[in-house]
């Protein structure tokens, strides 16, 4: 988000403090962007950024969703599963749950790949079209699943409704 740190500046082996460092860094600017009055997720590079702060250094998958509410506005970010080095589980009547807490109109999902390849596994798209399915039951608009390294950044729904375009 704004004045988030590049990821050009981020080290291939992070220590575990960096990381740590890090991972406070990134909550404090969840509360303020929350805390931000008419603050709404707009530019793609800010959320872009954001995650790639938010997963820089860590060593298993961690699937996240940023809550947005009508105006598309922060309601909150946070960490729905925390899996493996190559697997996280989510289950989408938990995701259900979540977003009803929240009373989101939108939901960006993003989940990290340690291995540095940000390729999306063919689970990775059925996720993807799962949740969106589930949450339009809801009412709730899936603006994008997007898979992060440290190097590179895929929108997986861009992908899924280009591919549905042509």
């Amino acid at each position: 988000m704004p004045g988030a740190v590049p990821s050009s500046q981020f080290s291939a082996a992070l220590s575990p403090q960096e990381a740590s460092t890090l991972r406070r860094a990134a909550r404090i600017l969840e509360r303020r962007f929350i805390a931000t009055p008419n603050f709404a997720v707009r530019c793609c590079k800010d959320v872009v950024d954001y995650l790639r702060f938010r997963f820089a250094g860590l060593d298993r998958e961690e699937f996240h969703a940023l809550w947005l509410d009508v105006r598309h506005q922060l309601i909150a970010a946070e960490c729905l599963s925390v899996g493996t080095l190559t697997r996280t589980v989510v289950y989408p009547r938990e995701i259900i749950k979540r977003a009803l807490k929240h009373n989101a109109a939108a939901v960006i999902f993003a989940h990290n790949h340690p291995s540095g390849n940000a390729k999306p596994s063919a689970t990775d798209h059925a996720l993807t079209e799962e949740l969106k399915i589930a949450l339009h039951l809801i009412d709730v608009r899936l603006c994008d699943h997007i898979v992060v390294t440290e190097r590179e950044v895929v929108g997986i729904e861009r992908l899924v409704s280009r591919r549905r375009a042509m």
